[in-house]
């Protein structure tokens, strides 16, 4: 019986943990650091890096023309 009840709490835990963190990447505020390109404003909401955009653009094109 307690073995039942466990387990019932952790898939609990987990549709609560999953809700929360699609509602936060929905809403631009991701969990962690900011991915390469992006950065962090003063809302914690993940944003691009205009400073890093030209960059991160190029390596998009290399990518998509197969270039290393």
């Amino acid at each position: 019986m307690l073995t039942v009840l466990s387990q019932l709490e952790i898939e609990i835990v987990s549709e609560r943990t999953k809700f929360e963190l699609n509602g936060a990447i929905k809403s631009s505020h991701l969990p962690g650091p900011a991915p390469l390109g992006y950065k962090k404003d003063g809302n914690k909401k993940t944003i691009i890096d205009e400073t890093t955009k030209p960059i991160i653009e190029r390596i998009g094109t290399m990518s998509r023309k197969n270039a290393s």
